[in-house]
C-alpha cells in the first residue's frame, strides 16, 4: 500500500512556493506489506520507512527513472525492501534513465556514504532444488527469518533488475545478520540481473545464498566487508562483473559453503587492502570457475588469492584469467588455520592461458657513505642511496642484471647521488630482458614519476687531458662536489660498465651552475663501455660529458629539462645511434662547449618541443664536431636548428649523409644574437656528401611516396613493405614504430638508401603490429613522410582492456591528478576530458577531449580550471589500437560548487503553424540547456518530459512535435559540469494549426 504523508505535502509545497515549480518530484512513502501488484512511476520519490515487504505473488514495477530512497534509522527502524518468495520486482532502467534505490540523506544533499539505509533483498525458490533432504545448505534470510526461501525450482522467476544502482547502503542489526547492498536468497536463474550497481554498501555489496541466478555487467565498489559474497551451494554465472575495491574491506569475492560457480570476465581490482585478499576460498568443498578473468592487486597486504579450507578442486578451473600484483609469491596463499593454496594454484598453473605478472617485493638496504672495498649489488634486494655515495679507493662496485637502486628524496646536502671515483669500477652489465633501474624514493614507491627526484649517476676517470700541455688543462674537478678530480694519465682508461641501464627521475641543482644529471662522465676513458643506457626525467641535462675519450652507443635520452646530451672541455669520443626525443621545453637538444670534436655516428634527434638553444648548439668557440648518417627532424617553428654562438673551428667540422627537416630551411643555421659561425658551419653541411635539408613542405627534394603497403600476416617470418616509385627519387627510407605517430610512435628509421621499391623487415617480432613509413630522397633533399600503413605476420594482437580510472576532488590546489591502473599489453594511456558526462553532450559535440598520452598511470591536468568540475576518461592503447573509453571519473581544483541557476524568461509561441518556439536568457555558466514539456503543470500532476537540448550558444529551440492545437507548459533547465539547475518558471505554447 502507499500513503501519502504530511512530510510529502509539506516538502513540495516548500519547494513550489520556493523555486516557482515543485523542483523535485512528489514524495510518497512506502511501509508496511505491499500485497498487490503496484508500479512505483518516476514523477515521483518512493520513500521507504522501515521494512517494505513485496508479499502474496504480488508484482512491484518501477519504471525507468524512479528513485526510491531510505530513510535514516536503525534496528527496528532499519529501512530496507525484501521481495518475498512468489512474488516478484520489475525494475526495468536504461542506461539513460537508470532506477536509484539511495538514501534519505544523500537525496536531501547530504554527504553519500555507506549504512545511511539498509538495501533490497530478494527470496526466491530455488534455493536447495535437487539436494537430499538433511544436505540443505540455504537457511531463512539471517537478517529476518520470517523470510524462507523455497526449493521447488531452479529456473523460478522473482522479476528484473536492470540498470539499477543501489547506493550508501548496508546495515548490521545485531552480530552476523547484516543487510547488504544486493541480497539474493535462493533465487532462480529466470530472475534478470543485469547492470546492477552497487556502490557504499556498509556491508557486502552482493550477497547470494544458494540458487542458480545468473547476473550480467555487475559493478561493485566502496563496501566495507566484501564486495561480492557467494554462499551455501550458489551455482550460477556471473558475466562481466566489475569490482573496485577502494575501501578497508575483507574480501574482494568471498566464497562459503559447497559453491560452484562460474565467473566470465570478471575484472577485480584492489587498490586498498582487502584482509582476506582479492579472492577468498572461505571453508570446505568450495569449487569455482574463472575464465577470461582479469584480477590486479595493487596492494601488497600478503593475500590476492586466499585459501582457509579443504577446497573442491575437483570443481575449481582457471582459463585464460591474468594475476597482476606487487608479489608473485603472494598470489597464492593460506590462512593460519591452514587452507588449499597449493592444490588452487596448481589448477591455476594447469590451466590454458592463465598468467602471473608482477614483481617480488625485495627487502631494501641502505648505502651511505663511502665503498672502500670490493661490493655487489645483489638483485633480490632494493638498494636505497641515503645522501652522496662515493665508490672509492680503488673498488669496484658490481650490479647485478635486474637490480633496482632508489635515491632517497632530499636536496642540498641532503642529496642522494652516487660518485665512481678515478681509479675505481662500477661493473653495470644488465640486458635487455633486466635492465639495471636507477630511480627515485618517490617513484618506486608509486609516486608520480618526474625529474628532480633524486640526484644521479657521475663517473670520475683518468682520460681527462691526457696529452694536453701544461696550462691549456679544460677539465676541472667535478663542479658539483670539488673533492672529486678526474686524472689525465691513461685516454684508454676503463671506469667499468654500464650496459642496459636506466636512470629515471633524476637531476638536482646544488647550487648556481652546479647541477648533478641523469649520467655525469668526467674525464672517462675508451675502456669504459658505455651502451643502451636510457635517461628519462632529468632536472638538468640528460647525460653530460666532460673531456675524455669514452664512447657511448645505442644509448636514449628524453624529457629532460635542460639539455639532452651536453659534451664539453674537449670530449672527443665517439657516439653512435644516439636517440634525442625532446618533448620538453629546455635548451638544447645537443650543446657543445670547449674545444670539443666529438664525432656523432647515426644520430637520431627529434624536437616536438622548443629548446631555446636549438636542436644541435655549437656554444663557444673552438667547437668541432663530425655527424654522420644524421638525422635531425625540427618539429618545432622556434627560430633555430643548428645554433652557433661563438667561432667554431670549422676544420674539424664534417657533415656526411645528414638530412635536416625542420619547418623553415632559412632557420636551420641561425647565429645567437652575440654572433656565432653559422654561416661557415652551413658551408661545411653543403660541401659534405649526401646532406640534404627540407623545409617540411617537400619543396626542396622528392615527393613523398604514396601506395606504401605492409603486409598481414600473409608472411610466416617477416613483413614486407612496398610503395609506389617516385619520379625523381633516388633511394628510400624506410621508418617503423610501434603506433601511429599521432597517438604518440616515433617514427625510428630501419632502412637507409634502399633503391628499390620494397623492404622486407625481418627485426619485427610476430605477433606485434607495426606502423611504416616511407620518405624519398634525391640531391636535392628528403620527401616528408608518406602516409602509414600498419603490418604484421604472426598471429593477430587485440587491443587492450579498459582502465579504471579516479580523479581528483579538490585535493590539489593547481591540477587534477587522474590516476589509473596498469593494463597489460599496454603502450601508451590517452587521457581524455571533457565538461560534462559524454551522454548528456555528445549529440551537441561536446565530447571527451583526448588531452595528453602518457606511458605512466598517472597525468596532472595542469590546465584545469578553478571552480570547474570536468569528467576524465582515459584508454589503454597498444600497437593493435586502443581500448574502449574507461568509464568516467569527476576532479576539480579548488572549492565544489553549485548547479548553475534556472534559465529565467522562459517564453513560448502561441499559433506558429507547425511548431512551438521556446526562448529563454542565458544563465551563468551553463554549457547545456534542457527544454522540458508537459501537458499540465507540475503542481496538477504534469510529468515533464525532455523535449530537446542545446549548447550554451543557442537560447531557442523549436518543438516540431507539438501536435497543433494542444497547449503545452515548457521549462528550460541550465547543466554546467556540477548538475542541472531545478526548473525555472514555465509558460505555455500552442502550435497552430
Amino acid at each position: 500500500m502507499k500513503l501519502k504523508t504530511l512530510y510529502g505535502i509539506i516538502f513540495v509545497l516548500a519547494l513550489v512556493l520556493s523555486a516557482g515549480f515543485a523542483a523535485a518530484e512528489d514524495i510518497e512513502i512506502l511501509a508496511g506489506d505491499i500485497t498487490t501488484d503496484l508500479t512505483l512511476t518516476s514523477d515521483t520519490v518512493w520513500q521507504l520507512s522501515g521494512l517494505v515487504v513485496v508479499t502474496n505473488n504480488a508484482v512491484l514495477t518501477i519504471e525507468p527513472g524512479t528513485t526510491i530512497i531510505g530513510e535514516s534509522g536503525t534496528g527496528a527502524n532499519t529501512s530496507y525492501m525484501i521481495i518475498d518468495k512468489g512474488a516478484k520486482i520489475i525494475a526495468d532502467g536504461t542506461a539513460a534513465n537508470p532506477i536509484i534505490f539511495t538514501s534519505e540523506i544523500a537525496y536531501n544533499g547530504g554527504a553519500e556514504a555507506p549504512g545511511q539505509w539498509g538495501g533490497l533483498t530478494i527470496i526466491g525458490n530455488a534455493a536447495d532444488v535437487g539436494v537430499p533432504a538433511g544436505e540443505e545448505q540455504v537457511k531463512p534470510y539471517e537478517v529476518n527469518t520470517d523470510f524462507v526461501p523455497g526449493s521447488t525450482n531452479a529456473a523460478d522467476d522473482s522479476g528484473t533488475l536492470r540498470y539499477v544502482e543501489i547506493l550508501n547502503s548496508g546495515i548490521t542489526m545485531e552480530q552476523d545478520k547484516e543487510i547488504n547492498g544486493l541480497s539474493l536468497v535462493g533465487v532462480g536463474r529466470g530472475t534478470t540481473i543485469d547492470h546492477v550497481t552497487v556502490k557504499r554498501s556498509d556491508d557486502d555489496g552482493i550477497e547470494i545464498w544458494g540458487g542458480t541466478v545468473d547476473l550480467s555487467n555487475c559493478w561493485v565498489e566502496y563496501c566495507t566487508d566484501d564486495q561480492f559474497d557467494i554462499d551455501d551451494g550458489y551455482s550460477g554465472t556471473v558475466t562481466n562483473l566489475t569490482i573496485m575495491q577502494h575501501t578497508d574491506g575483507n574480501a574482494g569475492i568471498e566464497m562459503s559453503g559447497s559453491t560452484d560457480a562460474t565467473f566470465v570476465g570478471l575484472t577485480l581490482t584492489q587498490n586498498y587492502s582487502d584482509k582476506e585478499g582479492a579472492i577468498f576460498f572461505k571453508k570446505d568443498g568450495i569449487g569455482g570457475h574463472f575464465e577470461d578473468c582479469e584480477i590486479i592487486d595493487n596492494v601488497d597486504d600478503g593475500v590476492t588469492i586466499y585459501s582457509q579450507g579443504d577446497a573442491d578442486e575437483a570443481n575449481i578451473s582457471f582459463t585464460n584469467v591474468s594475476i597482476t600484483s606487487p608479489n608473485v609469491l603472494t598470489n597464492f596463499v593460506d590462512a593460519d588455520g591452514g587452507g588449499s593454496a597449493a592444490d588452487i594454484e596448481a589448477k591455476f598453473d594447469a590451466g590454458g592461458g592463465n598468467t602471473e605478472t608482477g614483481g617480488v617485493i625485495f627487502p631494501q638496504q641502505t648505502l651511505a657513505g663511502d665503498i672502500t672495498m670490493d661490493m655487489t649489488l645483489t638483485a633480490d634486494t632494493v638498494w636505497v642511496l641515503d645522501g652522496l655515495v662515493a665508490v672509492k679507493n680503488g673498488a669496484v662496485l658490481t650490479i647485478e642484471p635486474g637490480t633496482t637502486i632508489i635515491g632517497k628524496s632530499g636536496t642540498g646536502a641532503n642529496t642522494s647521488y652516487l660518485v665512481v671515483d678515478k681509479g675505481c669500477q662500477i661493473i653495470a652489465d644488465g640486458t635487455a630482458a633486466n635492465p639495471i633501474i636507477f630511480t627515485s624514493e618517490i617513484a618506486y614507491n608509486g609516486g608520480a614519476e618526474a625529474p628532480g627526484q633524486w640526484g644521479g649517476l657521475t663517473i670520475i676517470g683518468n682520460a681527462a687531458d691526457v696529452g694536453v700541455p701544461a696550462g691549456e688543462e679544460q677539465v676541472k674537478p667535478y663542479e658539483v662536489n670539488t673533492d672529486f678530480v678526474p686524472g689525465s694519465t691513461n685516454a684508454a682508461d676503463d671506469s667499468g660498465t654500464l650496459r642496459y641501464v636506466e636512470i629515471l627521475n633524476s637531476g638536482i641543482t646544488m647550487e648556481q651552475d652546479k647541477e648533478i644529471n641523469g649520467l655525469s662522465l668526467v674525464g672517462v676513458g675508451s675502456g669504459t663501455t658505455i651502451d643502451h643506457v636510457t635517461v628519462k626525467r632529468s632536472d638538468d641535462d640528460g647525460i653530460e660529458i666532460w673531456g675524455g675519450t669514452v664512447n657511448l652507443t645505442n644509448c636514449w635520452v628524453e624529457y629532460c629539462t635542460d639539455d639532452q646530451f651536453d659534451i664539453d672541455d674537449g670530449y672527443s669520443g665517439t657516439v653512435t645511434d644516439l636517440t634525442i626525443m625532446q618533448h620538453t621545453d629546455g635548451n638544447a637538444g645537443i650543446e657543445m662547449s670547449g674545444s670539443t670534436a666529438a664525432t656523432f655516428i647515426g644520430l637520431s634527434l627529434t624536437q616536438d618541443y622548443s629548446d631555446k638553444e636549438g636542436a644541435i648548439f655549437f656554444k663557444k668557440d673552438g667547437i668541432g664536431g663530425t655527424f654522420i648518417d644524421c638525422e635531425i627532424i625540427d618539429n618545432v617553428d622556434d627560430g633555430q636548428t643548428i645554433y652557433s654562438q661563438g667561432d667554431a673551428d670549422e676544420a674539424n667540422i664534417s657533415f656526411t649523409n645528414v638530412s635536416i627537416t625542420s619547418p623553415d630551411a632559412v632557420t636551420n643555421f641561425v647565429d645567437a644574437d652575440a654572433g656565432g659561425s653559422a654561416a661557415d658551419i652551413e658551408a661545411k653541411f653543403d660541401a659534405g656528401t649526401g646532406n640534404t635539408e627540407n623545409d617540411g613542405s617537400g619543396a626542396t627534394g622528392p615527393a613523398k611516396p604514396t601506395g606504401v603497403d605492409a603486409t598481414d600476416g600473409t608472411l610466416a617470418d617477416r613483413i614486407m613493405v612496398t610503395w609506389n616509385a617516385v619520379n625523381g627519387a633516388t633511394s628510400y627510407d624506410v621508418y617503423r614504430a610501434n603506433l601511429p605517430a599521432w597517438a604518440g610512435g616515433m617514427p625510428t628509421r630501419i632502412a637507409t638508401s634502399v633503391t628499390v621499391t620494397s623492404y622486407e623487415d625481418t627485426t619485427a617480432a610476430s605477433g606485434n603490429q607495426y606502423y611504416y613509413w616511407v620518405k624519398s630522397r634525391n640531391a636535392q633533399g628528403v620527401s616528408i613522410f608518406s602516409m602509414f600503413d600498419a603490418g604484421y605476420y604472426g598471429a593477430v594482437g587485440t587491443a587492450p582492456a579498459r582502465p579504471m580510472v579516479t580523479a581528483t576532488d579538490g585535493t590539489m590546489t593547481d591540477k587534477v591528478t587522474i590516476s589509473w591502473n596498469v593494463v597489460d599489453n599496454t603502450l601508451v594511456y590517452d587521457v581524455f576530458r571533457a565538461p560534462i558526462p559524454a551522454f548528456f553532450g555528445f549529440d551537441l559535440g561536446i565530447k571527451p577531449v583526448r588531452i595528453a598520452s602518457v606511458e605512466g598511470l598517472t597525468y596532472d591536468d595542469t590546465t584545469a580550471v578553478d571552480g570547474n568540475r570536468y569528467c576524465y576518461w582515459v584508454k589503454s592503447r597498444n600497437s593493435w589500437g586502443p581500448s574502449l573509453y574507461s568509464r568516467f571519473d569527476t576532479g576539480y581544483v579548488g572549492a565544489a560548487q553549485n548547479p548553475p541557476a534556472a534559465p529565467a524568461n522562459v517564453m513560448a509561441t502561441d499559433d506558429l503553424s507547425g511548431k512551438v518556439t521556446v526562448t529563454w536568457d542565458a544563465s551563468e555558466g551553463a554549457i547545456i540547456y534542457e527544454i522540458w514539456r508537459a501537458l499540465k503543470p507540475a503542481s496538477q500532476g504534469g510529468t515533464p518530459v525532455m523535449v530537446g537540448k542545446t549548447n550554451n550558444t543557442v537560447l531557442t529551440f523549436d518543438d516540431t512535435t507539438a501536435v497543433a492545437g494542444t497547449t503545452y507548459y515548457y521549462w528550460a533547465k541550465a547543466q554546467d559540469s556540477w548538475g542541472s539547475s531545478a526548473y525555472g518558471k514555465f509558460d505555455t505554447g500552442v502550435a497552430g494549426q
